[in-house]
C-alpha cells in the first residue's frame, strides 16, 4: 500500500509518497526515486509505483511549486530542486538510489547524479528538455529578441489571467493531450489530479515565478555537461512522437556518447510512462536487473 506524507524543507511543505517492497526479505538494497515533469506531481506515476515496488522501496516527490508541495514565489532553478531532492534522499532513504525522471524531472535527476555520484547508482531519463543549451539551438541574431519577448510576457498583467484560464479542467485536458500521442490514458483521474494542484493557494504566484526564472540563463546547465560528469549507468527513453521535446534532441544529445543506451518508442509522446505503463514498467525492470540494481 502506498503511503503519503508531508515534510518541511527550508520552511516549505514538501509532499511525497512511498511504497515498500512486497517482500522485505527479498528486496533490493537500491531504492527508486521518481521525479515528475513540469506541471505534474507524484500522481503521474500512478501506473508505475506498484510494479516497481515488487522488489524495491519506491519514493515519489512533488517538486517545490508543483503538486501538493508549497506554491511560493522564489527563484526556481534546477539546482534548487536538486538540493530539495538530495536533502530528501539524505533524510529519508540513506541508501543507494536509482532516479527515474520525466521531462523536467529527468533534468533534475541528471543534475543530482552529476553532483552526488556516490548516492546515485543509475538514472533513467524520459524525454529530457535541454533548456540550458537552447541558446546554441537558436540563431544568435534571434535569441536576444526572444529573451526580450519572454521578459515582457513574464511581467505582463495578462499572465495571471492566462494562468486562471490554463488551470481550467477543459484547458488542462487539451494541453495534456498535446503531450500524449496515445491519449487513452488522458482520463478524468489525470485531469483532476493536475487541476487540483493548480487550485491550491499560491499557485498563481508560483506560476509567475516559474515563467520568469525558467527563461533565465542560469535556470539549467546543458544536458551534455551533466552527462559527462555522471559515472553511473544511464538509460534514455524517448517517445518518437514527442511534440514538446522532439526525438531529434535525443540523437543530438547522445551523438558523442555511444556508451549511453537509447530506447526509441514508436507512437508515443512526451509521457511514455503513463501512455503505455505496462511496456515502460517492463523496460524499467529489465534495465534494473541488467545493471544489478
Amino acid at each position: 500500500m502506498t503511503s503519503q506524507r508531508d515534510w518541511y524543507w527550508r520552511g516549505w511543505r514538501i509532499h511525497y509518497l512511498f511504497q515498500q517492497p512486497e517482500n522485505l526479505d527479498n528486496c533490493s538494497e537500491t531504492a527508486i526515486v521518481l521525479v515528475h515533469g513540469f506541471g505534474a506531481n507524484v500522481g503521474h506515476w500512478r501506473h508505475n509505483i506498484s510494479t516497481l515496488a515488487q522488489h524495491h522501496w519506491v519514493y515519489a516527490i512533488d517538486l517545490l511549486g508543483f503538486g501538493s508541495s508549497s506554491k511560493v514565489f522564489t527563484q526556481y532553478q534546477i539546482t534548487l530542486w536538486q538540493e530539495q531532492l538530495y536533502d530528501f534522499c539524505h533524510n529519508f532513504i540513506r541508501s543507494p538510489i536509482v532516479l527515474i525522471g520525466n521531462s523536467l524531472g529527468s533534468l533534475v535527476s541528471l543534475s543530482l547524479a552529476a553532483k552526488y555520484p556516490s548516492i546515485v547508482y543509475g538514472v533513467i531519463v524520459l524525454n529530457v528538455p535541454d533548456v540550458g543549451n537552447r541558446s546554441k539551438q537558436i540563431s544568435p541574431f534571434i535569441f536576444p529578441v526572444l529573451r526580450i519577448l519572454e521578459n515582457l510576457v513574464a511581467n505582463s498583467l495578462l499572465l495571471r489571467p492566462l494562468f486562471y484560464f490554463a488551470r481550467r479542467s477543459s484547458t488542462i485536458k487539451s494541453i495534456t493531450k498535446l503531450a500524449y500521442f496515445d491519449q487513452s490514458n488522458v482520463d478524468d483521474e489525470l485531469v483532476d489530479m493536475f487541476a487540483k494542484a493548480a487550485q491550491e493557494p499560491g499557485s498563481d504566484k508560483a506560476f509567475l515565478a516559474l515563467v520568469h526564472y525558467a527563461g533565465g540563463s542560469n535556470f539549467a546547465p546543458p544536458v551534455t555537461q551533466l552527462l559527462k560528469k555522471i559515472t553511473s549507468p544511464i538509460l534514455f527513453i524517448w517517445g518518437k512522437e514527442d511534440r514538446l521535446v522532439p526525438f531529434n534532441q535525443a540523437t543530438r544529445l547522445l551523438k558523442s556518447m555511444p556508451q549511453i543506451r537509447l530506447i526509441a518508442l514508436e507512437k508515443m509522446g512526451h509521457c511514455p510512462h503513463d501512455e503505455n505503463p505496462s511496456l515502460l514498467n517492463s523496460i524499467f525492470l529489465e534495465w534494473l536487473a541488467e545493471n544489478g540494481l
